[in-house]
């Protein structure tokens, strides 16, 4: 997740299909559908990287993530070790999150006594009310962990924890299922925005990839890019002594963070899709590096120097890194997200709605009550008219339809020759509306 999901190539997928999960409790048993996670209907906003700190966590949760997470969590098996992952899901139970638990998997599972160290680490926490779900592995393929190994564990996990989901990550789309049996929840990292300005990012290979591991049968989390790629960059041109070349510095510049537009594709896209949750990296991206990192609330320096002597003091200016993104462009997205996804929860229990004749459009509706929400989603980066299909027209035939959200003031309408037209959609758009049926 750190460093992957960069490049990718796409590939022919031996696809393996499964069972789908057990289907929801009948509407009339009295019984509440207990979501992906136990947790109810709410949808998870897992937010990576997040030390634990008062201030980090009132912050992520200010954002709008329920769950956190934080890499090498558990890699001290050592009572000192196993004290600082309690103190870790006491605090985020103290602030109403849940942690998605980081078993640093790709490092336990090479060392000869793993399987006994995570034994120990899941029977010591697998009862803590703060515990969403575990989170085994992290780009295995990348690491040189086979699937083999990594179900070996899975095992052992669910043989002392039936119950908590197992979430595996991987950034390859030509070895992914190969861990399906590794895993109760499946993510992936694709992080398409680099230098190329908005609409020009490839944004779709995240839903293209989200639509592939939907065919699993498996519980999907994206996880979304919230970063600026010029941490990693940065540090690939200090190591090669090339920080301060012109045309490198330039490209530099060029980096940058997705868009709110961008960030709403994703969001309803993949819920569209039938994602059933997101999540973000991260919080602390680059905090690995030895390149001065920004802290996201204050701004202040929170890594130490580089350790070479040989990085410019001023190698950030210029570029596009932005202490207060997270605020400012992904704090708003997740809260639309997060009031849709409330709004029409459990979310992904949905209806899939015909593109019609227009190609590189998706569309769902979620019916509750006497009111349908419906998206539609531009899954290309022009502008266009949209020939309406004939079952996205009716929503809006038999009830009066209003913007949702961030959406703009639009609707399908009937012309003058009978055809079902949207006037326009712009590119990677997102268009929600609410449909009150008519009494």
């Amino acid at each position: 997740m750190k460093h992957a999901g960069i490049q990718f190539v796409y590939a022919l997928i031996a696809l393996i299909v499964l069972q789908a999960a057990a289907a929801a409790p009948a509407a009339d048993s009295g019984q509440r559908d207990k979501g992906l996670f136990g947790i109810g209907d709410e949808y998870p906003m897992i937010l990576i990287a997040v030390p634990g700190t008062d201030r980090n966590f009132e912050h992520a949760k200010a954002i709008g993530a329920n769950y956190v997470h934080l890499y090498g969590l558990s890699y001290d098996a050592s009572p000192k070790g196993m004290k600082a992952m309690r103190d870790y899901l006491d605090l985020a139970q103290k602030h109403g999150l849940k942690v998605m638990f980081d078993l640093d998997g790709h490092r336990r599972m090479a060392k000869p006594d793993g399987l006994e160290e995570m034994r120990r680490i899941v029977t010591a926490f697998k009862n803590h009310p703060a515990l969403g779900f575990w989170y085994l592995a992290d780009e295995p393929e990348l690491n040189g962990t086979t699937a083999q190994t990594t179900e070996k564990y899975y095992k052992l996990i669910k043989a002392e924890s039936p119950d908590i989901p197992v979430c595996l990550l991987t950034a390859t789309m030509s070895s992914w299922n190969g861990y399906l049996s590794s895993l109760d929840v499946y993510s992936f990292d694709i992080y398409p925005v680099s230098t190329a300005p908005f609409p020009q990012a490839s944004i779709e290979s995240v839903t293209d990839f989200n639509q592939w591991a939907l065919t699993s049968g498996k519980p999907v989390l994206p996880c979304l890019q919230a970063f600026n790629y010029v941490i990693y960059d940065a540090e690939k041109l200090l190591k090669k002594s090339k920080l301060d070349d012109p045309e490198e510095r330039k490209r530099l510049m060029e980096l940058r963070y997705p868009t709110q537009a961008e960030l709403r594709y994703w969001h309803f896209a993949t819920l569209a899709q039938g994602a059933q949750g997101a999540i973000y990296y991260g919080y602390l991206p680059g905090g690995q590096t030895g390149l001065a990192v920004t802290d996201p609330i204050t701004g202040e320096t929170l890594s130490t120097p580089d350790p070479t002597g040989l990085a410019p003091k001023n190698w950030q200016e210029g570029t596009k890194l932005d202490p207060k993104w997270l605020d400012n462009t992904l704090k708003p997205a997740i809260a639309e997200l997060k009031s849709f996804t409330d709004t029409v929860a459990p979310a992904w229990k949905h209806e899939a709605i015909p593109s019609g004749q227009t190609q590189n459009i998706m569309q769902a509706a979620w019916k509750r009550g006497d009111k349908t929400y419906v998206v539609m989603v531009n899954n290309w980066p022009l502008a266009r008219y949209v020939l309406v299909s004939e079952e996205m027209m009716s929503f809006f035939q038999n009830g009066k339809a209003k913007p949702w959200g961030f959406s703009r003031q639009t609707a399908p309408q009937v012309d003058q020759n009978g055809n079902r037209m949207l006037d326009l959609i712009y590119p990677w758009e997102v268009l929600v509306w609410e449909i009150q049926a008519k009494s």
